[in-house]
C-alpha cells in the first residue's frame, strides 16, 4: 500500500499581517497625540488675544493652565477604568472628537470662566487620550 501524498495548501502568513497593523496602529495612536498637543498649545501664543478679547487679566488666563492640568489627572485616572469597560479605539476616537469641538469652542468663550471650564475638559480628553494610547501600544 503507497501512502497518501501530502497535500500543500496555501495559507496567508497572518505573521505579516499582524505586524504591519501593529506598526500602523502605534503610528496612529502617536500621531492622534501629536495633533492634540499641536492643538492645545495654541493657548500660549494666544494668550495675548484672549486677554485682550475677555477683558481679563494675565494671571486669569494663567489659571488656564492649572485647569488643563487638572482635567489631564481626571481624565488619566479614568482611562483605566474605561478601557476594561469598552473598546480602547472607540474611546481613543471619542476622546479625539471631544477634544477637537473643545478646542474650537475656546473662540466662542465670552469670559475666563467658560475658558477655564473648557480647558479643563481639554485637558481631561488629553489624559484619556494620552493614557488609552499608552496603554494600547
Amino acid at each position: 500500500m503507497q501512502p497518501l501524498p501530502k497535500l500543500h495548501v496555501a495559507v496567508a502568513d497572518s505573521r505579516s499581517w499582524r505586524f504591519g497593523y501593529r506598526h500602523a496602529a502605534t503610528l496612529v495612536y502617536c500621531g492622534s497625540i501629536f495633533l492634540a498637543g499641536l492643538s492645545v498649545n495654541i493657548l500660549g501664543p494666544a494668550g495675548p488675544t484672549l486677554t485682550k478679547e475677555l477683558k481679563a487679566s494675565f494671571t486669569i488666563i494663567g489659571s488656564v493652565f492649572i485647569f488643563e492640568g487638572i482635567g489631564g489627572i481626571c481624565g488619566s485616572s479614568l482611562a483605566g477604568h474605561l478601557l476594561s469597560k469598552y473598546r480602547g479605539h472607540h474611546i481613543v476616537g471619542v476622546a479625539c472628537l471631544l477634544l477637537f469641538v473643545m478646542v474650537g469652542g475656546v473662540p466662542q468663550c465670552s469670559s475666563g470662566l467658560q475658558v477655564m471650564g473648557l480647558y479643563m475638559g481639554i485637558g481631561g480628553c488629553l489624559g484619556l487620550l494620552n493614557a488609552s494610547c499608552n496603554m494600547m501600544t
